[in-house]
């Protein structure tokens, strides 16, 4: 097919025209704010626009990509009302378990970007004619959130967002996207996207859910991977902890409470059969070199001759660690210098937190270095 750059006569071009298409898509990336005036500039223009915005890799601004699937809860109230539907349901029967039915087969994604790429992304949208009716936006001081829901069976719009989203995310998160159907969706959203960082938020850890998050960090070339985890269920925690630390760079553990539940699914972080000191070590011996465990309801995972043995440990790894922990309580407060380690048992708020960070990383966020 003829397009519009071969049907202009070269010496009708203005010099912008004249431009090198690669130069033409630096430009529009430098400025996203003028791109309607310049589709209106010409027909090649508008063309090359076009071009610059179908393709996928051209415009890495995405901050933050949220996914949510639907709330425990709801799961728990499908199942309830699938197995006790009474053969004549009422009018407000049938009206709860469509409100539900319809809720448990949807993710909701938030789309954060810069306000300067608005333009950009609208334009895309709109390009890859997905359909805009379905996207709700609020700007913030600096960025703009995009909100929309989509089936997770609705292949040809989970594709196109993928296409919308391009070829890198800062930052992704993953709520309550655990069902084979919603893992299916977020897979086919995020395919071919590099993510910095992946948080990944979970009721129980099994061995399937594990072994998707392996297969994620290889396949995004993610770095910082934050799980957020309550409790887990025939599953090999430290095997799974070992087997992370050999792949990422970053890793931020929160423990959820974990509600009491049958006697095979227990909270990941106990104090019963692991010795924590043992497996942190172990872990910041491989690639891992930034740990960040929160435990607010289980603080005495760590205790104190664990905490002591990790302050002489850590710091003999000859690595520029950066290492936070929930820990057990200590009556003081104290710190001192170890082998280029800031070593410090520190209170916030009711807890303590034992910390051993390098010279060079002491105000460096684990989710957000510098």
């Amino acid at each position: 097919m003829t397009t519009a750059e071969e049907i202009h006569d070269v010496r009708s071009l203005s010099l912008f025209e004249k431009t090198p298409k690669e130069i033409t898509w630096k430009i529009f990336f430098y400025v996203p704010e003028a791109i309607d005036n310049i589709r209106m500039t010409s027909s090649l223009l508008r063309s090359r626009m076009d071009g610059y915005l179908n393709e996928r890799g051209t415009v890495p601004y995405v901050l933050e990509l949220r996914m949510t699937g639907a709330k425990p809860e709801t799961r728990r109230l499908r199942k309830t009302l699938s197995k006790t539907a009474p053969p004549n349901m009422n009018n407000l029967y049938v009206c709860k378990w469509l409100e539900y039915d319809e809720r448990f087969d949807k993710i909701d994604f938030v789309i954060r970007i810069p306000v300067d790429f608005m333009a950009l992304f609208e334009h895309r949208l709109r390009v890859r004619s997905f359909p805009c009716d379905l996207v709700e936006s609020k700007i913030w001081a600096n960025v703009t959130d995009y909100f929309l829901q989509l089936d997770v069976k609705d292949d040809w719009n989970l594709i196109s967002l993928r296409d919308v989203i391009g070829r890198h995310v800062n930052h992704a998160c993953l709520r309550n996207c655990s069902e084979t159907e919603e893992l299916t969706a977020v897979n086919i959203v995020i395919d071919g996207i590099d993510i910095n960082y992946l948080e990944y938020e979970v009721g129980t850890l099994t061995e399937q859910i594990g072994e998707t998050l392996f297969a994620a960090v290889r396949e995004h070339n993610i770095d910082r991977l934050i799980l957020v985890v309550e409790s887990y269920y025939k599953f090999d925690r430290v095997e799974f902890l070992l087997k992370m630390s050999e792949l990422v760079n970053g890793l931020q553990l929160t423990q959820n409470f974990a509600h009491p539940k049958n006697p095979g699914v227990k909270h990941f972080f106990d104090s019963t059969d692991v010795y924590w000191a043992d497996v942190i070590v172990n872990m910041l011996s491989r690639k891992l070199n930034i740990l960040c465990i929160e435990n607010q309801d289980y603080p005495e995972y760590l205790r104190n001759h664990a905490v002591e043995e990790l302050m002489e440990r850590l710091p003999a790894l000859d690595k520029k660690l950066w290492f936070y922990a929930t820990c057990d309580t200590y009556e003081n407060l104290f710190s001192f210098m170890e082998k280029e380690h800031l070593v410090k048992i520190e209170r916030n708020g009711l807890l303590h937190f034992l910390s051993v960070k390098h010279s060079s990383r002491i105000n460096e966020l684990p989710s957000n270095p510098e």
